[in-house]
């Protein structure tokens, strides 16, 4: 008897996470975009909901070592005046790092549910 694989993953805080990552890499607005169309209550995670993921990925085993996206914009050098413009946070897997890039920048999206 064959199993489907689940699609989310519930942490300890109650965050929903998808349960792989979305296939590609991605800007910050196109990340944003992928997240939103999977429906009602999906996001980017925010930085702290990336740390959340980081802290538990032993329970996420699909999750890889790499830069994912934060839905939180870094406004410490730029004004934050639309999607393709400016600064956004992403998390390495690897070390567990907060770094800021520009949005044009390609990296990978871990989508998160909002109840």
């Amino acid at each position: 008897m064959a199993f489907a694989q689940k699609e989310e993953v519930i942490l300890p805080s109650g965050l929903i996470v998808a349960a792989s990552d979305e296939y590609g890499i991605f800007t910050w607005a196109e990340a944003k975009k992928k997240c939103e169309d999977k429906g009602y209550g999906w996001a980017l995670p925010t930085n702290e909901e990336l740390l959340d993921i980081y802290n538990n990925r032993e329970s996420i085993k699909s999750i890889t070592t790499g830069w994912y996206w934060s839905l939180t914009q870094d406004t410490s050098h730029f004004k934050a005046s639309n999607d393709n413009y400016g600064l956004a946070w992403n998390l390495i897997f690897s070390n567990g790092s907060l770094v800021s890039n520009l949005k044009t920048y390609t990296l990978k999206a871990r989508c998160v549910k909002h109840k």
